[in-house]
């Protein structure tokens, strides 16, 4: 048979083994040293993604704000160009109006030519 060790069983249920340096450690003592390694680890993978998150939030506002920027171009480019088409619809207008007037008066030269016509054949 193989010597196995037994951890001594010591009141109320502990388990207790002794430690390099003799010292006895608790159940208790583990637990409580497993769970402050617990909260160092979590507390480090937190910081980590806390930081991780920081620079993805300041990537991602650097991309919006360069296509905002191309928006506002191109909006700005848009309002030229509205303008430009502004200032040829109005001169249209102008030229619009100087046939309709020419019109007018071709139109009633017309009608004077009719009358002169009408008299000569009545």
């Amino acid at each position: 048979m193989t010597n196995i060790k037994k951890p001594k069983i010591l009141k109320k249920g502990y388990l207790k083994k002794k430690t390099k340096s003799g010292e006895l450690m608790g159940a208790v003592e583990i637990g409580t040293l497993i769970a402050v390694i617990g909260c160092f680890v979590g507390l480090a993978g937190w910081l980590y993604s806390r930081d991780n998150k920081i620079s993805n939030d300041a990537e991602w506002k650097g991309i919006i704000n360069t296509k905002l920027d191309s928006i506002q171009k191109s909006v700005n480019n848009t309002d030229f160009g509205i303008e430009k088409i502004n200032t040829v619809i109005d001169s249209y207008g102008q030229r619009i109006t100087a046939v309709e007037s020419s019109a007018a008066q071709a139109h009633h030269r017309i009608d004077e030519i009719r009358a002169e016509i009408k008299e000569k054949t009545a």
